[in-house]
């Protein structure tokens, strides 16, 4: 019960203010130029967007692949066919549609909704579950307790009734004129 009610505790008060918390782990374990932290902090809280480098990395990639794009419409060699070209031109255009993907699905809108519905979600659900652990601990209580007393006592009372049999036995052996050793083996 005192391991329960620690991780309850503990669970509770972050879910008291669960970005703040995790933002808050990430520096104490990151330094505030790690990526892990910048990520981190931009995702949940929006700021920082300037130290985030993927989305600049995907729109050069994406203005690398436009311009492969252009510089193969006016390229021309009679070495290669025209549909070489055009398989080249269709897998650049596949490239830039995949960096155009990634980029959407990167957005901070994305990924800060999946964050908090996930964290909202799971908070709740803890909470209540410990709410009703607790009440249904308390009910047990009431009821498995007084039962485990009642068997407790019937369990000892047997055991004294067993004990008395056995010790008549014993004696009433012994004033027959047996052994102790004897009576011990039977």
């Amino acid at each position: 019960v005192c391991v329960q009610l620690t991780f309850a505790v503990v669970v509770s008060d972050y879910c008291v203010d669960p970005s703040g918390n995790t933002v808050a782990a990430s520096r104490a374990h990151y330094s505030a130029t790690d990526p892990a932290y910048v990520y981190t902090k931009y995702y949940i809280t929006g700021d920082g967007a300037g130290q985030v480098a993927i989305f600049g990395q995907l729109n050069a990639a994406s203005d690398n692949l436009q311009q492969v794009e252009s510089d193969l419409q006016s390229l021309w060699c009679p070495f290669v066919s025209r549909s070489t070209f055009s398989d080249i031109r269709s897998n650049v255009n596949e490239s830039r549609a995949a960096v155009k993907n990634l980029n959407a699905s990167l957005a901070p809108e994305n990924i800060y909704g999946m964050y908090y519905h996930t964290v909202d979600a799971s908070c709740d659900d803890f909470l209540h579950g410990v709410g009703f652990l607790t009440v249904i601990e308390i009910v047990l209580g009431f009821i498995c307790f007084p039962a485990l007393v009642v068997m407790g006592d019937d369990f000892v009372q047997k055991q004294r009734a067993f004990r008395a049999i056995e010790a008549r036995r014993h004696d009433s052996f012994v004033s027959r004129g047996g052994s102790r050793s004897t009576a011990l083996l039977q």
